[in-house]
Order: structure tokens, then sequence, then C-alpha cells
């Protein structure tokens, strides 16, 4: 026997399980290394032993050729098959099941897949799997994606999951189904893996890890590929004719006649009219195209349209449908001519429209929309040049007209494949500055470069020196802004290279602006988004570990190791009528903007955001130590800044805690909260309220306004009673008292009130039995003078 053929023995004792009969039986597991059969086997199965790297590399050869779905059923099986075959000589040597179903963490671990560890074993009382759970360390697949892809969405250790499934399910002859419900490459500790009957999963849990356990028909799935391919090389190429046909109209009559017929071939509709938008009645008002599928005869904007839409951008798609229309769909896109309104397409459909149908059929009406407003211009120039004869012929025009409508839709087409193909920003700029010969820059609303078809350096020298109007020796240059509705998103700059930019030029660069505003915003959306997810994560406590709040944190430019003040601003609208709707997110998206264009200047690591109308701002200990003469100056000015902006509204401003740990923030923001409640009750507008200061009034203003009064009046009503009949000013002179810790010189000395005349008052106080002297009295007199201070 050759020294390479050795055969060892794994004692299963060690495990605390025992094989047929006796617990405490011993069963040797053997491996056999057997170099002349080139072989190795274990319990008499041949084993192959492969590479962790290389299986990973298949894994991924898998994922990038076939795609996750396909990678991930295939893995699964594999796993599966391999559990089936490792159960079936434990099935021959072991009477119990519950001992049998648990070698298979045993031999996952000794085949150097992973360190498995059962934590839980759940048996129903017919014998039947309830649970089985545990924790799967170091393992091979969930370090190979990592490795290869970074930190992962969603759980990857699916051969280990399909392994524990078919072990499983063979030992106990049960169908189960395995799930990894926590995973190491989504950054945890370990695994956490769970085995229960299919059917105990929920579907929208089960979904993903269920698998008929056949392999993958690659043929068929190729075949759905190719038709889905095909379907959208129709609709693209259907879209592009209809856009087409419709864009060739001079004639608004024809043109609208076009615009009706090609959106009811895209949407597949059952019936399409089109309204014209009558301004003076307040009515869309019924211009049939379409002759036999009339929809409706009349339809008034509030009560039809406006009230029961849900907007989706420019369009609003009705789920309560008139009654002359059953249970079917109805899609209304607005036509804008000249940024109005002027009529609006609907249409009935059997089925919920698609987004990707609605989004052509948007881009062909806001296309039909713009050949309307050239035919509007057409007309009116053609009119001028009847009158004046100081214009080219209208045929002349018209050619003109129709030239660069064919290159806005040949450019656009090329646009729309851009954005469809999921190709970026920078790409964009890269094909418009080919197009056209020009330097294109991109800039946001900091003036901050985002995107640039040229050097960064030669970029920056460009903006520099339009900015500064020092454009001696440069080219002409265009500014398109980037317009999200009226908010101003950033701005492309367009200088030219060699020639004039010629007129298609131009509005080739103004419609690729439109469309880079549209992106900057979904991209604008998602961050803020995850911001605001984030803050509120951290306020409210609820998160889901440590690291996973590092992780947003440091995406959000937030230091958890630093230091933050936290600030709470509200605003009350007093004169709510001559400002209707001021209360509303716009209105506060404004006052979010002042604060954060104050604080940036002066905190450039301070955080601000909205919550629930209320301005939360994260004051930034770093780099800079407030003293408490700054923080008050700070805060004072900020106090002017807003109410610079807004004059006929009154502000809350209050300073809450200081946060230097996790814990601190919940806290602090449920200070804030509170303060500035009580701040509104209390009508302390334009004031600066500091919640340390506060103290146990804090707790008090919780209470009840009417029983607060109550409190007031029993202490201090009958000095104001005593003052209303004799002028004597009893309170005013007990307040000061009070403010100079109950001493006669200091009062006297600080208010110039002769000490003879300040004692008598007191003995005048006494005289109303308030006794001075009495420790519980003064604390009453205390808190009501605080109480009447703060509540005015």
């Amino acid at each position: 026997m050759n020294m390479w053929d050795k055969t060892y023995k794994l004692n299963l004792l060690g495990t605390g399980l025992g094989l047929q009969g006796n617990q405490n039986q011993q069963m040797d597991c053997k491996i056999d290394f057997l170099e002349e059969e080139g072989a190795i086997k274990l319990l008499g199965t041949r084993r192959i032993m492969f590479s962790a790297e290389a299986f990973g590399s298949l894994r991924k050869e898998l994922i990038d050729s076939l795609g996750v779905e396909i990678a991930r059923q295939i893995l699964f099986r594999f796993g599966y098959q391999c559990g089936v075959k490792d159960s079936l000589p434990i099935k021959k040597m072991s009477n119990s099941k519950d001992k049998g179903v648990l070698l298979g963490p045993f031999f996952h671990r000794i085949q150097g897949i992973v360190l498995a560890k059962n934590q839980e074993l759940l048996f129903s009382e017919e014998g039947e799997l309830k649970l089985m759970k545990g924790n799967w360390y170091n393992s091979y697949e969930a370090d190979q994606h990592v490795r290869l892809y970074g930190l992962a969405q969603d759980s990857v250790c699916w051969s280990l999951a399909g392994y524990a499934a078919g072990y499983a399910s063979e030992i106990l002859g049960e169908e189960l189904l395995c799930i990894e419900t926590e995973c190491a490459a989504k950054g945890f500790e370990a695994c956490v893996y769970e085995i229960r009957p299919v059917n105990q999963w929920s579907p929208e849990v089960r979904g993903p890890w269920l698998f008929d356990h056949q392999p993958v028909s690659m043929e068929k799935n190729l075949a759905v590929l190719l038709a889905e391919e095909r379907l959208r090389n129709y609709r693209q190429q259907l879209f592009h004719d209809c856009l087409g046909q419709v864009m060739e109209q001079a004639d608004s009559e024809m043109l609208l006649r076009k615009l009706i017929y090609y959106s009811h071939r895209l949407a597949k509709a059952s019936g399409t009219a089109l309204f014209t938008v009558q301004q003076s009645k307040d009515k869309l008002v019924l211009k049939d195209f379409i002759g036999e599928k009339n929809i409706i005869t009349q339809l008034t904007s509030s009560q039809q349209l406006a009230s029961k839409a849900y907007y989706y951008g420019e369009t609003f798609v009705h789920n309560e449908m008139d009654q002359t229309m059953d249970s079917r769909y109805l899609l209304a896109i607005p036509v804008l001519t000249d940024k109005e309104i002027t009529n609006v397409v609907v249409m009935v459909t059997d089925n919920k429209t698609d987004l990707e149908t609605i989004e052509s059929i948007k881009l062909l009406i806001q296309f039909s929309g713009v050949q309307l407003e050239k035919i509007n211009s057409r007309n009116e120039i053609a009119a001028l040049c009847l009158a004046g004869n100081k214009l080219q012929s209208e045929q002349d025009f018209l050619q003109q007209q129709r030239d660069e409508l064919t290159f806005i839709i040949d450019t656009t087409k090329e646009f729309l494949n851009f954005i469809l193909k999921g190709r970026g920003i920078t790409e964009l700029v890269q094909e418009m500055g080919e197009q056209t010969q020009a330097h294109v820059v991109l800039l946001n609303v900091n003036q901050e470069i985002f995107g640039r078809n040229l050097e960064k350096s030669r970029a920056e020298e460009l903006v520099y020196r339009i900015k500064k109007q020092q454009g001696k020796g440069l080219n002409r240059n265009l500014t398109f802004p980037l317009l999200a509705g009226e908010r101003k998103l950033g701005e492309m700059l367009a200088v030219e290279r060699h020639v004039r930019f010629s007129r298609k030029e131009e509005l080739l660069l103004e419609a690729g602006a439109k469309i880079i505003a549209l992106e900057v915003l979904k991209e604008q959306e998602a961050q803020l988004q995850y911001r605001f997810n984030f803050f509120e994560s951290l306020v409210s406590g609820d998160y889901t570990s440590i690291e996973v709040l590092v992780t947003q944190a440091n995406k959000v430019n937030f230091m958890l190791d630093g230091t933050y003040q936290i600030i709470g601003i509200a605003l009350e609208n007093l004169e709510p009528e001559a400002n209707t709707g001021n209360q509303s997110g716009s209105f506060y998206e404004s006052l979010y903007h002042k604060v954060r264009e104050y604080v940036k200047s002066r905190s450039p690591n301070s955080k601000a955001l909205i919550f629930s109308n209320q301005i939360i701002l994260f004051l930034s200990y770093a780099h800079q130590n407030w003293t408490k003469k700054e923080l008050e100056q700070f805060f004072n000015q900020m106090l002017n800044h807003i109410k610079k902006y807004f004059p006929k509204c009154g502000v809350y401003l209050v300073a809450g805690r200081i946060c230097n740990s996790l814990d601190h923030y919940p806290l602090a923001y449920k200070e804030i909260k509170s303060c500035l409640s009580i701040m509104s009750r209390l009508k302390q507008r334009d004031r600066i309220f500091y919640f340390e200061k506060m103290g146990v009034l804090a707790i008090l203003f919780e209470v009840e306004q009417s029983k607060l009064v109550d409190f007031v009046n029993s202490v201090l009503g009958p000095l104001v009673d005593y003052d209303e009949g004799t002028g004597l000013e009893l309170l005013p002179t007990l307040s000061l008292y009070v403010q100079n810790n109950f001493n006669i010189q200091v009062t006297a000395r600080n208010h110039f009130i002769s000490a003879s005349t300040l004692k008598y008052r007191l003995r005048k106080i006494r005289d109303l039995g308030i006794d001075l002297e009495d420790s519980e009295v003064r604390l009453n007199i205390q808190l009501a003078l605080k109480i009447t201070e703060y509540s005015n």
C-alpha cells in the first residue's frame, strides 16, 4: 500500500449521537484516500475536492452568464442533491430521525464547507419536524460572494440551503424547505438558517427559495428572453413610427387626429377621446375624433378628473370610473401647449396600463404639444408675412420646421435609447458633445461640476470665465436650466468648439437638458429618501444593527462618534387666509432651504431635515468648540434670518441637549418635540428656548393648562387682588425679592428701593398669609412666578 493510501476514522461518539441502538455506541466515519484508484471516499461514497476560490469563480460565471435567479436555482438544486446523497448511508445506519437529521451539520463541517451549529430542533406530537434552526459560521459561499461582489443585499448561501433542505427531507421523509434568514455576506456575524415544512412558510418568503428540483431549460429561458426582446423592439418601433407620423403633421386638426389614433394603438385601448379645455367655463368639453368610440359627452375637471386622480408625474390614472365605463381603467394625460393644459387625452382600457407604455404615450403627447406650439407659431408668423411681406415664404418656413422636427425626433430616439438601456448622465453628456461639437458642463445648485465631456481642469476654467464674464477669447456659450417643475436642480453650460451652434443643435441641447433634469431629480429623490430613513432610525432608535447604521451614516457624511446639539424649529402662520397652503410641504421646504443656507456658512458639518412639519437641525461641534456666547449669538442670528424671509409667521426655536452617543438622540428628539408643543400652546413666538434651562417647568407644562392657572391663582391671587385695590405693587416687589435670592439688602441696592420701603411691603405680604420664611411657600412662589413668566 502506497504511503498516500490512508484511512482516517472520525469518531461519531464525539457528536453525542448514537447510531443503531445504544446512544453510547461508537461508530467510525471512514475517509479513505485511495491513490491507485485516484479516489477519496467518505462512508463508501466517492468525494471530490475543489478549491473554494475556483468554486467561487464557477459561481460568478453562472451569475454573469445566466443571471442571479437561474444561478440560484442551479446551485440550490446542486446542494439539494448533495444533501440527499449524504443522507442515504445515515438512513441505513440510524433508526432515529432526530439523531439522524442532526448529523447533517456534522457532514457539512467535515467536508470543509461550513461550520454548522444547530440551535433548536422541534418535532410535533406526530413526530413531524416543526422547526430546525441553527447558525452557519465561515460559509465558503458567503466568503466567495463578498470576495467577488462585495456585501450583498440578499442571502447568498444557496447551495448550503439546498444541502440542508435535501438532507433533512430525505432523512425525515417530508417535503422540507431551508431558508437563510440572515447571511454573513450581508454584514451579519454569522448566517442563520431555518428548516420548516414547505407549507409552514408564507408564499412571499418561500417564493425565491422553492424550486421544482428539475434542470433549468436554457432553451425555454432563452426563448422567453428572445420573445421579451422582440416585444420590446416591437413597442419601440411602434412608438418611433407613431412619433414620426404625429410630428410630420403641419395642421393642428390633423395632428390631433393622429395623436388620438396612435395613443389608442399604444395603449391598446377600447376607447380614446380628446378633451379640449374651455377656460371660460371651467369644463373639459369633448372633441371626439374616433367616431363610434365616443366615451363621454362632457366631463368637469373638478368632479371627474382632479378629485379622483392618482398622479404619476404628469399622468393620472383613475381607479374609480365613471358609471358609463363599468369597471375598466381610465388613463388621462394632459397636452401642454405654451406651458398650459389645452387638451386632455383620455383612454379606456380593460387592463391597467404598464409604466413603460405610459411613458411612451407621455412622450408622444409631449412632443405633440411641442408640435402644436410650432404650428401655432408658424400660423402667427405666416400672418405677419402676409401683412408685412418681411418674412420668408410659408413653404420655406414649413420645410425648415419639418427639418428641425425630423432632427429632434432622430436625436430624441437616441436619447431615449440611452435611458432605456440604463446608460447614465455621463454617457449622455458625451453623446451630446459629439453631436454638437461642444464642450458640455453640468453644474448643481451650488455651482459644483457633476458632469462634463472634457478634462476637469479645463471644465473648471470654462465655468470660471463664463461666471466671471471673462469670456474674451471664448466661443459663444449657452446656458440651459435643469428644471423639475419650478424647482431648479442646476444648469447645463454648452460652449462651441469650432463653429457656431445651429438652431437644430440648440434644440438638441435643450431636449438633452430636460432629460438630464429628470435623471438628476430621480437621483436626488433617492438620496433624500435614504438620508431621511437614516435620521429617522437615529432619532427613533429603531435600526437593524450598529453596523448597518454606521454604513448609512458614512453615506450621508454624518459622524456617529461626533458631538451634535439638536435644534428644533417650527413656524406658525399668523395670516392663514392670505397664505393659503403655506403650511404644506412646500412651505416647510422653503424654510428648510433658508435654515440650511444660514447654517452651511457657519457650520458646514451640521445637518438639517424636515420631520413632521418641523425643521430638526443637528448642530455639529466638529472642529468648533461653541462657547455659550457664540451659541446665543448663533441662535439669535438664525431667528432673525428666518424672520427676514417669513415676517408674517411666528417662529418657535428650541435648543435641545448635546448628543455624543447613540442613546442620546431619541431622548433629545423627544424633548425637542415636547418643548415645541409647549411653546406653541403658550404662544411663545419669536423666542429661543433652551431645554436645559426649563428644568422642572418642562414637566409642569405637560399638565393641563387650566390646572396651571388654578395653581398660579392660589399662590399669587391674593397679591394680585391687593395690588388692584391699593396700587401698592406687592407682586412686582415679591418678584424682585425672589430674583435676588430673598435678600433685602441686595434687592434694595440693585433696584433702587429703600430698605425700609421694601421691609414694609414684605410685612404686608406676610399680613396676607404668605409666610416667606417657609421653604415650601418659597418654592411654590418661585414656580408660580416662572410659570407666569413663560406663559405671559
